[in-house]
């Protein structure tokens, strides 16, 4: 379970990276036209939404499982700011 929740965490991480980018246009990224970066930025928010309560549920129940371990804790925690940082960006 936490394998299956560090790999949804990374795919949200890089979902928000790239609705983060589309946002305020760190990194140029060739797009041709103002449609393609809005169908790409709401793919990169749907993808990144997804993934991350994913990643949030696999590491619930591993944390159920495990009990007091560290570790699944930690995934929760990561799962929840993915999911607040793409609600931050979605807002500012």
């Amino acid at each position: 379970m936490k394998a299956l929740a560090i790999i949804f965490l990374l795919i949200g991480l890089l979902a928000l990276f790239i609705a983060a980018d589309l946002h305020w246009g760190f990194i140029p990224l060739g797009l041709k036209g103002p449609e393609e970066g809005l169908i790409v930025g709401s793919i990169a928010f749907v993808i990144g939404i997804v993934s991350s309560l994913f990643a949030a549920v696999f590491a619930f129940v591993a944390w159920r499982r495990r009990g007091t371990t560290r570790s699944p804790g930690f995934l929760l925690c990561c799962a929840g700011a993915l999911l607040l940082g793409f609600v931050l960006v979605f807002i500012l």
